[in-house]
Parts: C-alpha cells; structure tokens; sequence
C-alpha cells in the first residue's frame, strides 16, 4: 500500500500574534480589530511543508475567543514532482504504457506521459526509461469512468474522480488500451476499500 501522512500543525491566529506588514513603518503588536493584515518576510515564516497546489487541508476545529486555534490537518501530498510517492521498484506491476494526461494549468492541454500502475498508485514519467516520477495518484477510493468522446473532443478517454480532490483525465490510444486502463485502475480504486471491510 501506498503511505500517506497525516500530520496536525497548531496556528495561532489572533491579531495581535501577527507583527505589522513590512514597511509599513509601523511595528509591534496588532491591535484587535484591525483590518491591516499583518505579514512577515521571506524566511521569517515557519516552513509547514504543506503545498497549496499539490495538498488537500481540512479544518477540523475553530476556537473562538481572545486566542483562535486552528487545527489543520493534512489529508494527503501527492500529485506534483516534489510530493509525489516513490515508487518501491520490487513492487509489482500491474500495467504500463503510454497516455494521455489533461494538464492541470489553465490551457487543459493534453501530455503524453508513460504510467505505471503497481500497488494501489498510478505513477506518471516522461518517458519509458521511468527513471524520475512526474507525479503519482493513490487510486482507494477514487472513481474511474469512461467518457463519452464529446466530453473532451479526444476518443478513448476516461477520468478518475475522487470528491473533493482533483479529477484526472486521460485519453489512450486505442479502445482496447483504455479498457485495459479503466479495468486495472477500478480494481485498484476498490482494492483497498475491500481490504478495509474484511
């Protein structure tokens, strides 16, 4: 099984925590109520490691009173290069080959990426020679369908959809390819959650 963390980081949210905006030419506490938020400079702020871009945050509780406590937890880091899981070469494979993945920036643009599937986790390259991970899917729990060719003006495409986090599309070359895809990736999305109910 592919790991994830979960971790819990404690910020102290009152106003007058923050110290004032830099250059602003004013220093020291904030006063209750201000509306000015306070910032800090680069380097001053506490590296939590969580990714805006690649990481899902849930709020789990809201203090209020004279000093806010926010608790956040970290629900998963995978997607993008520097969060992705590592493969476990000894793992084995269930298929590979090459698809197309829709691009996650605004121009949708589809890119040919080789993927690995093996132990729960889809695994995407730039190429056959697998030798740095793109990016990797934990596929418990997601949803993996076929879309009808209108959807996205391509053929064989399918997505995997997982409430709450991002949707993934990808288009193969053949409609054997993508058959093969969607039934390799649904057996892996149900695996874990069979596994968890016994």
């Amino acid at each position: 099984m592919c790991p994830w963390e979960e971790t819990e980081l404690k910020f102290n949210l009152s106003a007058q925590a923050l110290p004032r905006r830099s250059g602003s030419g004013q220093s020291g506490p904030r006063t209750p109520g201000s509306s000015q938020l306070g910032t800090m400079s680069d380097g001053e702020w506490p590296r939590s490691g969580l990714s805006q871009a690649s990481s899902v945050l849930t709020i789990s509780s809201v203090t209020l009173g004279a000093k806010p406590i926010r608790s956040v937890r970290r629900v998963h880091t995978f997607g993008k290069r520097g969060n992705s899981i590592k493969r476990d070469p000894n793992s084995p494979v269930v298929i590979r080959g090459w698809l197309y993945k829709q691009d996650s920036s605004g121009l949708k643009l589809w890119k040919r990426r080789w993927f690995v599937l093996s132990n729960y986790c889809l695994f995407y390259y730039r190429d056959s020679r697998e030798e740095m991970v793109l990016g990797s899917i934990l596929l418990p729990s997601y949803e993996i369908r076929i879309l009808p060719k209108e959807a996205k003006n391509r053929r064989f495409t399918f997505k995997a959809e997982h409430p709450g986090m991002r949707t993934y599309h990808f288009s193969a070359d053949t409609q054997e390819d993508m058959n093969g895809w969607v039934r390799a990736m649904s057996q892996s999305a149900a695996a874990e959650s069979e596994r968890s109910t016994l």
